[in-house]
């Protein structure tokens, strides 16, 4: 039996959310330094309320490979936010990088 099931963006989504590599977010000095941008497909979580609910983005990197990656928990909000819009943004460009310990992501 599978571990995992396969998102409409092509990414492999398992069930168990630590099989998902964590993005990688630059730390930032300021919030004058850019941050590294990702083409991301879509968001989502992996989870239940009872076990967590863990915040990923699908990711399409510039080779074309498409992946699902966790992202810090800090982000969950945003997620959130941006899956219940009702409108999608995505595929869309966004902005990652740590600024003061906290990790924050903008839609560009």
């Amino acid at each position: 039996m599978k571990d995992y099931k396969v998102n409409q963006r092509g990414a492999k989504i398992y069930s168990d959310p630590n099989k998902h590599e964590l993005l990688q977010i630059p730390t930032l000095k300021n919030t004058n330094e850019d941050g590294m941008v990702y083409h991301v497909l879509s968001l989502g979580v992996i989870g239940t309320h009872s076990t967590g609910m863990v915040p990923v983005a699908t990711i399409k990197d510039s080779e074309g490979k498409v992946a699902a990656y966790r992202l810090p928990p800090a982000l969950a909000d945003w997620v959130a936010f941006n899956m219940g819009l009702g409108v999608n943004v995505f595929p869309s460009d966004v902005e990652f990088g740590i600024i003061d310990g906290r990790p924050n992501a903008e839609v560009l």
